[in-house]
Protein backbone atom coordinates (compact mmCIF):
# COMPACT_ATOMS: atom_id res chain seq x y z
CA UNK A 1 0.00 0.00 0.00
CA UNK A 2 3.17 2.23 0.69
CA UNK A 3 3.85 1.90 -3.22
CA UNK A 4 0.58 2.64 -3.95
CA UNK A 5 0.76 5.79 -1.91
CA UNK A 6 3.67 6.99 -3.13
CA UNK A 7 2.42 6.74 -7.10
CA UNK A 8 -0.41 8.51 -6.04
CA UNK A 9 1.19 11.38 -4.52
CA UNK A 10 3.50 11.75 -7.31
CA UNK A 11 0.72 11.84 -9.41
CA UNK A 12 1.83 8.39 -12.06
CA UNK A 13 -1.69 7.24 -11.98
CA UNK A 14 -1.12 5.18 -14.98
CA UNK A 15 1.40 3.28 -12.87
CA UNK A 16 -1.09 3.39 -9.80
CA UNK A 17 -3.48 1.55 -11.39
CA UNK A 18 -1.20 -1.35 -13.14
CA UNK A 19 0.03 -1.59 -9.45
CA UNK A 20 -3.64 -1.59 -8.12
CA UNK A 21 -4.54 -4.43 -10.58
CA UNK A 22 -1.63 -6.43 -10.18
CA UNK A 23 -2.16 -6.60 -6.38
CA UNK A 24 -5.62 -7.38 -6.61
CA UNK A 25 -4.89 -9.96 -9.01
CA UNK A 26 -2.19 -11.34 -5.85
CA UNK A 27 -5.33 -10.94 -3.04
CA UNK A 28 -7.24 -13.07 -5.57
CA UNK A 29 -4.07 -16.25 -5.76
CA UNK A 30 -3.83 -15.74 -2.09
CA UNK A 31 -7.53 -16.03 -1.01
CA UNK A 32 -7.38 -19.45 -3.72
CA UNK A 33 -4.83 -20.56 -1.85
CA UNK A 34 -6.56 -20.12 1.26
CA UNK A 35 -3.73 -17.86 3.02
CA UNK A 36 -6.29 -14.88 3.62
CA UNK A 37 -9.77 -15.00 4.58
CA UNK A 38 -12.71 -13.51 2.81
CA UNK A 39 -12.85 -10.73 5.34
CA UNK A 40 -9.08 -10.11 4.88
CA UNK A 41 -8.95 -10.21 0.79
CA UNK A 42 -12.05 -8.07 0.94
CA UNK A 43 -10.66 -5.77 3.44
CA UNK A 44 -7.32 -5.13 0.48
CA UNK A 45 -9.35 -4.62 -2.19
CA UNK A 46 -11.35 -1.97 -0.19
CA UNK A 47 -7.69 -0.51 -0.31
CA UNK A 48 -7.08 -0.57 -3.66
CA UNK A 49 -9.86 0.78 -5.22
CA UNK A 50 -9.86 3.58 -2.01
CA UNK A 51 -6.31 4.53 -3.52
CA UNK A 52 -8.37 4.62 -7.38
CA UNK A 53 -10.62 6.15 -6.27
CA UNK A 54 -8.42 9.00 -4.83
CA UNK A 55 -6.97 9.12 -8.18
CA UNK A 56 -10.02 9.77 -9.19
CA UNK A 57 -10.68 12.69 -7.91
CA UNK A 58 -7.29 13.88 -8.63
CA UNK A 59 -7.69 13.84 -12.62
CA UNK A 60 -10.84 14.16 -14.43
CA UNK A 61 -9.97 10.95 -16.92
CA UNK A 62 -8.40 9.18 -13.64
CA UNK A 63 -12.11 7.33 -12.78
CA UNK A 64 -12.54 5.98 -16.04
CA UNK A 65 -9.07 4.50 -16.26
CA UNK A 66 -8.94 2.95 -12.78
CA UNK A 67 -12.36 1.55 -13.21
CA UNK A 68 -10.76 -0.16 -16.59
CA UNK A 69 -7.60 -2.01 -15.13
CA UNK A 70 -10.01 -2.74 -11.91
CA UNK A 71 -13.06 -3.88 -13.89
CA UNK A 72 -10.29 -5.84 -16.32
CA UNK A 73 -8.25 -7.59 -13.26
CA UNK A 74 -11.80 -8.76 -11.83
CA UNK A 75 -12.72 -10.05 -15.04
CA UNK A 76 -9.86 -11.79 -15.40
CA UNK A 77 -9.72 -13.16 -11.99
CA UNK A 78 -12.87 -14.71 -12.02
Amino acid sequence: MELLENELLAGNFHELNNMASALNLEVDSQYAAATLTALEALALKDMLLTKLETAALEVKNAHSMSEGYMCTSLDLAR
